[in-house]
């Protein structure tokens, strides 16, 4: 049986009996879904003349129809119930009626987070928001770097290196928010044998040996585990779909080799896609992938039904000489 490896990040949930599932799901740094309600939400970019500069998208996710666009706010981070928490252009979190786009009801803002997201030179930031059942939560890093144009000393570069972190712990119904430390559910890497809990709330233990089995403890728990490579020894990925619902497997180069199994039921389907889908969302015959920008797909053919580029947060300049 051959190994598989992971190289993706897995986004888990919490305990199975602590909460329900959450509403929205991270696809990559700058977009959101929520699978209740098929709703895609894309920091993209507004171009007026000659400028161009980011806003918020909502889009339909099965039939690609923009529903509503902003830019009182830009970066979506988590939804609970009609609630739209998200960063504006200064990483101040604004609160949204997801229906609509324009600000919510009562909380329009929560003063307390600050989380700008946008490279500078010298310096790299990360926003991300999840949601684990229990809470909503903001996690940030920032990084500083020499960027000067001169060789540099040691000292130099001792004096210009730095790395913080932190969380907020978002309650959207207090309108408030507490800096907390590192939450269970936060990105962690698959080592040894885990369990995480399926957007059902049912939990799925996924052990590492030889090769890769899975087992639904709850749904299944007499099964036997499932050979995830299903005989192929060329299914050297493994990634969580963003919901937590689908283990994904394959072969990098060859498309046809992917396998997206059910992590309640253990059943299978071979969608047809033109790559590995690293950070998804399946939704019947639809599948919505991050991979630069927010990409619908036919599983059933492979044909892209829509597109929403990303605004890039990347530092691309001005350097020093």
């Amino acid at each position: 049986m051959s190994r598989i490896t992971l190289i993706s990040l897995l986004w888990l949930c919490g305990t199975v009996a602590a909460a329900p599932a959450p509403a929205s799901v991270a696809l990559g740094a700058h977009a959101i879904a929520n699978r209740a309600t098929k709703m895609v939400y894309a920091m993209t970019d507004v171009t007026a003349g000659s400028s161009t500069s980011p806003s918020l998208v909502a889009i339909a996710a099965t039939t690609g129809k923009q529903r509503w666009s902003t830019t009182v706010a830009v970066k979506p981070l988590a939804i609970r119930g009609d609630q739209l928490a998200a960063l504006d252009r200064d990483g101040k979190l604004v609160v949204l009626d997801a229906r609509t786009g324009k600000l919510a009801n009562g909380c329009h803002a929560i003063s307390q987070v600050v989380a700008p997201f946008v490279d500078g030179l010298g310096s790299t930031s990360s926003v991300w928001g999840f949601d684990n059942g229990v809470a909503i939560y903001v996690g940030w890093t920032r990084s500083t770097h020499y960027a000067g144009g001169a060789a540099p000393t040691p000292d130099m570069l001792r004096s210009a290196s730095s790395h913080t972190q932190g969380y907020f712990q978002i309650d959207l119904a207090a309108c408030s928010a507490k800096v907390v430390p590192a939450p269970v559910g936060d990105v962690i890497e698959l080592t040894g044998q885990i369990e995480l809990t399926t957007a059902t709330g049912k939990t799925a233990r996924i052990s590492r040996g030889d090769g890769i089995t899975l087992a639904p403890t709850t749904a299944r728990p007499n099964a036997r585990p499932i050979d995830l490579t299903e005989g192929d020894g060329k299914r050297t990925e493994l990634g969580i779909s963003a919901d937590h619902a689908f283990a994904i497997v394959g072969d990098p180069t060859t498309p046809a080799s992917l396998a997206v199994f059910d992590l309640e039921t253990g059943a299978v389907r071979h969608p047809v896609l033109p790559g590995f889908p690293y950070s998804a969302l399946f939704l019947a015959d639809t599948a919505i992938v991050n991979n630069g920008a927010v990409i619908a797909y036919d599983t059933r053919t492979g044909k892209t039904l829509w597109t929403v580029p990303i605004h890039q947060t990347a530092y691309r300049g001005p350097y020093p000489p």
